[in-house]
């Protein structure tokens, strides 16, 4: 299941910096969603949060997951409000992040594949 694969890469935050990923970092995949509530990505939310660490969560479907490679995270700020929000940003530290934007891009895709599979991320 692709609970244990994420839960595979699942940390604590590493980086100093903090950037949202947006269309201007044109080599990774997530993307800002918002979304309407639906069973199934709600179920999918519910059993991801059952691996967030406790504190980083905020309800039973909201949380903050990071992904780390190296010395570098990405981060995943998800929200269930009236409609579900996820929010990517890449956290690093300047003057290591060329050591570790390849792991970064392989969590990247692997994090937007299992979320597009979801469809908590659009084309």
């Amino acid at each position: 299941m692709s609970f244990d694969l994420l839960a595979s890469h699942l940390s604590l935050p590493m980086g100093e910096e903090r950037a949202e990923i947006t269309d201007k970092i044109m080599l990774c995949s997530l993307r800002r969603f918002e979304g309407e509530k639906t069973e199934k990505r709600l179920s999918f939310l519910r059993q991801l949060n059952q691996y967030a660490s406790h504190e980083y969560k905020i309800d039973s479907y909201s949380a903050l997951y990071f992904f780390s490679y190296g010395h570098a995270s990405i981060e995943l700020d998800v929200s269930v409000e009236e409609k579900i929000s996820i929010i990517p940003y890449i956290r690093y530290n300047t003057a290591r992040v060329g050591e570790d934007i390849r792991g970064l891009l392989d969590i990247d895709y692997l994090l937007y594949c299992i979320l597009k599979e979801q469809k908590l991320q659009k084309n």
